[in-house]
């Protein structure tokens, strides 16, 4: 009965023995898979109740979520990320598309600078400025709900929305369409350096001025001033009094039974008169009137005598 007892007490110190070095080889396999260095196989989920730093590289070969934020790199947040927020600590590449549905694409709240070409293929929406340092190319239509400044000058004025403001200089190989405004320099002379076609009414509210005073309309009385030669290849109609302060020459080359200057009455007008000189009443000083007339190569003038009594008609010019 005492062998019985001690070989049952041997037996079961050896069972449990080997249960407890059993366990410890267990613990101690475990804690060497988790050892910085060994390479760790999770067939099913992974789940971190606490903070966990990788000194390593991190290789996702399926999907990952998170419930939380993700920080990549070493750099803390500066401000209280949410659920979904992602932080990237240096660059980030992307061989895909970037698609940003419900947020804004800012750097740190300020301005963003893309450092390559921006594709944008959808419309684009800009609750503030846009700022362009280099070339910008639309291959579509662009639309903006405000104003416009292209270059680095600020508007001197309140511009409205609509309104464009050119820096520089612009070209444009189609038509230009000023629809309901004007067009000018700051308020003040346009200057076109190469021919200006007009093939409509051109309206000038403020008078025509070419080469400073070759020819000349003033604003408010509408008188004309032609600094040279004015040739007229059509009939002319003048409604109102021809002065001439110079000489004038009319030359005709229609034959002497045709009229080659006529001097009509308007229409309801019983006379057509043609005065040379000037009157002399109530102390006036009037010029003497004097009409010069030629006939091969000779000058005949016809005048009033001194007294007012009767046309003289003699050779001679007027000037002699």
């Amino acid at each position: 009965m005492k062998k019985i007892f001690s070989k049952l007490f041997k037996d079961t110190l050896s069972i449990a023995l080997t249960v407890v070095i059993s366990v410890a080889l267990i613990v101690m396999v475990a804690v060497a898979a988790t050892t910085v260095g060994n390479n760790t196989s999770v067939g099913g989920t992974l789940g971190v109740t606490g903070a966990t730093t990788l000194s390593s590289t991190l290789a996702v070969t399926g999907n990952a979520t998170s419930s939380g934020f993700l920080v990549v790199g070493t750099t803390s947040p500066a401000n209280n990320m949410a659920a979904g927020d992602l932080l990237l600590g240096g660059s980030a590449t992307t061989t895909g598309d970037l698609v940003i549905s419900g947020g804004d694409l800012n750097k740190g709240g300020t301005a963003l600078t893309m450092g390559g070409a921006l594709t944008v293929t959808g419309a684009t929406v800009l609750s503030s400025t846009l700022a362009v340092t280099g070339k910008s190319t639309l291959t579509g239509n662009a639309t903006s709900s405000g104003f416009l400044v292209i270059g680095t000058t600020n508007p001197a004025n309140n511009m409205a929305a609509g309104d464009l403001l050119l820096g520089g200089s612009a070209t444009t190989t189609g038509d230009l369409v000023i629809s309901g405004g004007d067009l000018n320099k700051d308020a003040t002379a346009l200057t076109i350096g190469g021919a200006l076609t007009v093939t409509g009414a051109t309206v000038l509210n403020g008078g025509l001025a070419m080469d400073t005073s070759k020819f000349t309309v003033a604003d408010t009385s509408g008188d004309t001033a032609i600094g040279g030669t004015l040739a007229v290849t059509g009939a002319t109609s003048l409604t109102g009094n021809l002065i001439l302060i110079g000489s004038a020459t009319m030359a005709t080359s229609t034959a002497t039974t045709t009229g080659g200057v006529w001097v009509g009455a308007v229409a309801a007008q019983p006379t057509s008169t043609i005065m040379v000189g000037g009157g002399k009443a109530a102390g006036e000083n009037g010029g003497q009137g004097c009409i010069e007339l030629w006939r091969e190569n000779k000058a005949f003038r016809v005048y009033i005598n001194a007294a007012g009594t009767g046309v003289i008609a003699e050779a001679g010019r007027c000037r002699d």
